[in-house]
């Protein structure tokens, strides 16, 4: 049963409404004020329609109406006004009153009112539901496009279990329904067999399997179409599978998953959580997902190339925005070894600046899980790494750093790292080289390949534009302090000659 709020201080008013609305068949609900009204919003259930009288004792309806668009933003309001009111009326359209019923009122105006604004209202939740669906729909999507970036042979990615699942799980919690299966062609082509669901376990999974000549997915398959049935057991298309009793509900939705432009099988839906029947909306949103899933099916075969460049540019995103939220120069130098550290996946991770036209070196960071004691003054860069990396303005690899003459050991290993293999990549700003990363081996014991080169040579300048901010930061801080230094002294000067006048003063008196 539908329920109403009325909120009307005025008790012939009040009671008026109550018989018209009574009759409709509402519930109703009294307020006498608006802090009443607002309390019953707040604390109920949402009311389907509210009326709200404007002129009422303490607050206002136009505040009213704010508050209670506040707790329950979708909520019908009407508003009651005299007929004097058409600027009060104007302000309450504007704060979200649905409609404005004028006193003294008719009570064929509230019949027509209330018809309008309730259909407004349902047709605004329906449009809300479908939004949201999208939203769900948008969001669980970009949570499989996590599984495009494994390498995989193409008569294996339909039999992907944990990504098919997923799927499965999406698609049931988007279109509110208890069952959704997906069926795939076999070998020969002549069979269907399940491949997931939602509510079989893999044992009876194993166990169904069907002529491509019965079912819904069958008939999906032959057809390449979706389909949208409200009786399955009514309809002629439909030669019915053997377990076809299984389902709780005889409507369906059932769509075509498409592999490089061949049907490959079928996505079916069935037993709405509500009991309904599925509609053209729901075979709309499941043949959206579909296509989305066939697409997602196609990026699982993708090469590792791709992966790889994705996860490139993931990095740099990490980097990059590590960096706009830095401040000071000391946070800007930690976030940057942190993240480019966990990004190579490497051990330990050295920021070192150039200093004195590359004579010097001085560590500025080191990352944060690496117990390393930072050298306080700035040191030689040796005849090793990092001094190769000041002549070529390359990045160098090497590996058995304790054994290796092209490793200078005071130089390329400070604060005494224990390391095994080194790369060290330039970090430029218009063409000159301004600071250096090194990493100190990598977590799985690895080399440092061509990729963890091509990795650091992407980074390498967003890394350089972040240190430029910290100095251009430092020098900021430097001004700012020097004015304010020189403010003092001027605020100190004055006082002294005002000081000195009174004196003169004093003395002339």
């Amino acid at each position: 049963m539908k329920r109403v709020l009325l909120v009307e201080s005025k008790n012939i008013h009040r009671q008026a409404l109550k018989d018209l609305l009574s009759h409709e068949g509402f519930t109703i609900q009294e307020a006498l004020d608006g802090q009443q009204g607002i309390n019953a919003v707040r604390t109920s259930d949402r009311f389907d329609l509210v009326f709200l009288a404007d002129r009422m004792p303490g607050l206002s309806g136009t505040d009213t109406l704010i508050a209670i668009r506040k707790y329950s933003p979708h909520q019908p309001v009407i508003m009651l006004m005299g007929r004097e009111d058409r600027k009060a009326a104007s302000l309450a359209l504007a704060r979200g009153a649905a409609d404005i019923i004028q006193k003294p009122f008719k009570s064929e105006e509230i019949h027509l009112t209330v018809r309008n604004v309730m259909e407004k209202s349902r047709l605004k939740l329906s449009e809300e539901k479908q939004f949201e669906r999208l939203r769900r729909l948008e969001k669980h999507t970009r949570q499989l496009t996590s599984f495009s970036m494994n390498e995989v042979l193409k008569e294996d990615i339909l039999r992907e279990d944990k990504f098919l699942k997923k799927t499965l799980e999406l698609i049931a919690d988007i279109m509110e329904t208890r069952k959704v299966s997906i069926m795939l062609l076999d070998k020969n082509g002549k069979e269907l067999v399940m491949a997931q669901s939602t509510w079989l376990s893999p044992e009876i999974m194993k166990s169904i399997h069907q002529p491509v000549s019965k079912g819904v997915s069958g008939w999906v398959v032959r057809n390449a179409k979706p389909v949208l049935i409200k009786d399955v057991n009514k309809d002629k298309r439909i030669k019915l599978a053997r377990f076809s009793k299984q389902y709780n509900s005889p409507s369906f939705v059932c769509t075509p998953l498409f592999f490089n432009q061949k049907v490959v099988g079928a996505i079916s839906a069935n037993d709405k959580i509500d009991g309904s029947d599925f509609s053209e909306s729901d075979l709309a949103v499941l043949n959206t997902f579909t296509h989305l899933v066939s697409m997602e099916i196609a990026n699982l075969s993708v090469n590792r190339k791709a992966e790889r460049e994705y996860l490139k540019l993931t990095f740099i995103n990490n980097v990059v925005f590590a960096l706009a939220a830095s401040e000071s120069p000391e946070e800007i130098y930690q976030n940057l070894v942190d993240k480019m550290r966990t990004n190579l996946r490497a051990n330990h991770c050295v920021l070192l600046t150039v200093e004195e036209q590359g004579k010097l070196l001085a560590v500025r960071a080191v990352s944060s899980e690496s117990d390393i004691s930072i050298p306080p003054e700035p040191f030689a860069p040796g005849r090793g790494i990092f001094a190769k990396v000041l002549q070529t303005g390359k990045s160098v690899e090497t590996g058995n750093a304790a054994g290796n003459d092209a490793v200078d050991g005071k130089a390329d290993l400070p604060g005494s790292i224990r390391a095994d293999r080194i790369v060290a990549t330039p970090l430029k700003l218009k063409g000159n080289i301004v600071a250096i990363m090194a990493f100190y081996d990598r977590e799985d014991g690895g080399p440092f390949d061509a990729w963890d080169i091509e990795i650091l040579s992407s980074l390498a300048p967003h890394a350089a534009i972040g240190l430029k901010n910290a100095w251009l930061y430092q020098n900021l801080t430097q001004s700012i302090d020097e004015v304010a230094a020189t403010e003092k002294k001027l605020d100190e000067a004055v006082r002294a000659v005002a000081e000195k006048d009174m004196k003169l003063a004093r003395l002339e008196q």
